[in-house]
């Protein structure tokens, strides 16, 4: 008897040992208010709200994951077509990468470059706009960057949520503590950087704005320090009645420029985003993590250089005797008309400029150099292509061809929005 309680005893305690101990009823889930970032279900029963798979699926894309509305945001994509230092720049407003422009002020002469320096931007990225004011510089006028979209992109944002970010790293001279970061817009049509430079801060060599000029954002955001890299980020709507729009990346420096008085720009990015729209301000700048933005998005680099041939295409003469226009005749016994086909079509109807250089085909034979090329008289440009004029020493044949001719010669060709 006693061994068959003590037997029922232990297997008692066994099955209480197994048992699973009560921790209470778990804590009461909220209802949805409405103001969520991130829609989800909470669990409350009945539901205080239904969220769809549509609702969820618009969220995902609401980013707008494939499209950057700024072309060449990244330094290592820019074709750089007029080479990787610009010209000096004080109130003038000039243009060094493609599509991006820049300007200061009086006694504050700036450039951009392309900076190729490890470390001055984040992994995935492989060069930078470096923006620097001159060492020496004792004016402490605002050094911008911008860029301005084309009406015709331009219209198709209008009412729209934008977010605008990217990198920026401080130089070893840094002096201005802050970017401030404009979201600019007007209801004209392609009026230009010069415009939007006097419209927005008083420099870059116009006399008035654009036509009904605004800041949809004018954000600064700090610290900029030596050293650090930072990921700022904004949010702006832009309005119904939008014709044209445009960014700027400034930077208010002070005292005397050292050698090392930058600030490195790279990923730069514009895109739709009603997902942040509870973030939409004209004054305030975030840390893009705490956006939770999504990355920078690429475009294939055959795709980036469409896009910026067809604001600017430059032809350098190379060494080789390559075929740049199938297309000439002799007009002239001194003169061939060559036809050059754009890379793409032009935005609009490009200014041409010219170097002496290439060469024709010689009616004695071999090459004839082209010792002066223009427009053709009483030709015209067109977004499509020009017909060329090379003025040479010597007869030219009927038919021929231009080539390149180890010269320096340059051919260029400015659709840009000056």
């Amino acid at each position: 008897m006693k061994q068959s309680v003590t037997i029922a005893l232990a297997v008692l305690w066994n099955t209480c040992a197994l048992a699973q101990v009560f921790q209470g009823f778990p804590p009461a889930q909220p209802p949805l208010s409405g103001n969520e970032q991130i829609p989800a279900d909470t669990g409350a029963n009945p539901p205080s709200e239904v969220i769809s798979t549509g609702q969820l699926a618009q969220f995902v894309t609401s980013f707008d994951p494939g499209q950057n509305w700024l072309i060449a945001g990244d330094a290592g994509q820019n074709l750089w077509q007029r080479g990787v230092t610009g010209p000096v720049a004080t109130t003038s407003v000039l243009f060094g990468p493609d599509r991006w422009a820049y300007w200061s002020g009086t006694s504050t002469p700036m450039v951009v470059s392309k900076d190729l320096t490890a470390g001055v931007t984040p992994p995935g990225f492989n060069a930078a706009y470096k923006m620097q004011r001159q060492s020496g510089a004792t004016g402490v006028s605002p050094l911008c960057l911008t860029q301005e979209l084309s009406s015709t992109n331009s219209v198709s944002l209008q009412g729209k949520f934008v977010e605008l970010d990217f990198n920026v790293f401080g130089g070893p001279n840094v002096s201005s503590p802050l970017v401030r970061i404009f979201i600019v817009v007007g209801t004209g049509v392609n009026e230009g950087v010069g415009k939007l430079a006097f419209g927005l801060n008083g420099g870059g060599g116009g006399s008035v704005g654009w036509t009904g000029q605004a800041n949809v954002v004018s954000a600064n955001f700090s610290p900029i320090a030596a050293g650090a890299l930072v990921h700022p980020a904004v949010v702006g709507r832009l309005p119904i009645n939008e014709t044209e729009v445009g960014v700027a990346l400034c930077a208010f420096p002070s005292g005397t420029a050292g050698a090392g008085d930058y600030l490195d720009f790279s990923g730069v990015q514009m895109r739709l985003a009603p997902a942040l729209a509870s973030f939409a301000s004209a004054v305030t700048a975030y840390a893009a993590q705490a956006l939770q933005v999504p990355p920078f998005i690429w475009r294939l680099g055959n795709q980036e250089a469409l896009l910026q041939q067809a604001y600017y295409w430059q032809r350098n003469e190379g060494a080789g005797l390559d075929v740049i226009g199938p297309n000439c005749r002799s007009v002239t016994a001194l003169r061939a008309d060559c036809f050059l086909l754009f890379p793409v079509p032009m935005g609009q109807t490009p200014s041409m400029a010219f170097v002496p250089g290439f060469a024709t085909d010689a009616n004695s034979g071999g090459l004839e150099a082209c010792t002066g090329l223009a427009v053709s008289p009483g030709m015209v440009a067109t977004v499509l292509g020009v017909t060329i004029g090379c003025a040479a020493g010597s007869n030219v044949k009927a038919a021929s061809f231009l080539y390149e001719n180890g010269g320096s010669g340059v051919i260029s060709a400015d659709a840009e929005l000056h």
